[in-house]
């Protein structure tokens, strides 16, 4: 039972109910989304389903096409089901069955619309990844230290972007011109980069210190 299930039970304004899936269900869920809780998906999808149809009973949320109900959809699905991944056309493409054009269309759209809120979550996992570096480069002893030449991290696609404007944006004498290299990665949908660790610092304090 999830924490929302069980917060639903001890409230006496809400009501639990149970949803049974079929092995069929159940396995186009671990398709979609992987070795996940299916539990706790099939949780997510069925809350998200029951508020849509009863706001398009009661007229509150009603489409003039199948693309902004899709559009809503794919908000809702990443924001409750995967809120650290952002939208990717490959996956709605190949997760969703939805067609390539279409897929491309409600990616943008979505990335207009929620520009500020990904940019904001792309700064938070940003940060965790370059503060998780920076804490295992100061547990090392001095020695270890001396012959460090790069500390090397990986980052999505948005993220990337974000930290190439933070760094074209900091004073020229912080500025990592010769240490900040991309490296080859065969993952998709990411890239990692190599600082020297002179400079790591200064980075992760403009990251800190960026607003957006």
């Amino acid at each position: 039972m999830s924490d929302q299930q069980e917060s639903s039970q001890n409230h006496p304004d809400f009501l639990s109910v149970t949803v049974t899936l079929n092995s069929k269900q159940q396995d186009t869920i671990q398709r979609v989304f992987g070795e996940k809780n299916t539990d706790q998906i099939a949780t997510h999808l069925s809350q998200l389903a029951i508020e849509e149809w009863l706001d398009w009973i009661e007229g509150r949320r009603r489409y003039g096409s199948d693309t902004d109900q899709s559009i809503d959809r794919v908000i809702d699905i990443y924001t409750e089901v995967m809120p650290d991944i952002e939208p990717d056309i490959s996956f709605l493409y190949n997760r969703f069955s939805i067609p390539y054009g279409r897929s491309k269309y409600i990616v943008q759209a979505i990335v207009n619309r929620q520009l500020h809120s990904l940019n904001s979550r792309a700064k938070e996992r940003l940060l965790q990844t370059l503060e998780v570096e920076w804490k295992d480069f100061q547990s090392m002893d001095q020695d270890e230290k001396k012959v460090l030449q790069e500390i090397r991290f990986v980052v999505d696609l948005r993220e990337e972007k974000l930290l190439t404007t933070i760094i074209e944006q900091m004073p020229l004498f912080e500025r990592p011109v010769a240490s900040f290299k991309r490296q080859p990665t065969f993952l998709p949908n990411t890239r990692e980069y190599s600082l020297a660790p002179r400079d790591f610092e200064n980075v992760l304090k403009a990251v800190r210190n960026f607003k957006i």
